[in-house]
């Protein structure tokens, strides 16, 4: 259930931290009260909007999510004009750099080529 190398702290762990260190507490004590890391107390303070959803872990689907044969071939063919950077379009587009080079490795001039397998 749990990986073995980190160990998840509870929702209810990682707002609570969050709270006692805006609130003015010094980070050791945060970090002592609650056994956790400096990183980890400094990377929940800046993702924490107020709401227990911004601390939630990041399924794994998140990080396997698949984009149209439109949008890949798209961001291809505008990498390939020259118009635009790998990093322009990624951004742009909310997928990462290593993806469009993938995709452009594959292109070879037909929408099939980057349909998913």
């Amino acid at each position: 259930m749990y990986n073995l190398k980190r160990l998840p702290h509870k929702i209810d762990t990682r707002i609570n931290a969050v709270k006692l260190y805006r609130a003015g507490a010094r980070i050791k004590e945060v970090c002592d009260k609650y056994n956790v890391s400096k990183a980890a107390l400094m990377r929940w303070n800046s993702i924490y909007d107020g709401t227990k959803k911004s601390l939630e872990d990041k399924s794994c689907i998140a990080n396997t999510r698949t984009y149209s044969a439109e949008l890949r071939l798209n961001s291809v063919l505008l990498y390939r004009s020259g118009k635009f950077t790998l990093k322009e379009l990624a951004n742009k587009y909310g997928f990462s750099v290593g993806s469009l080079i993938r995709w452009n490795k594959i292109f070879d001039g037909t929408k099939e080529s980057l349909m998913d397998k």
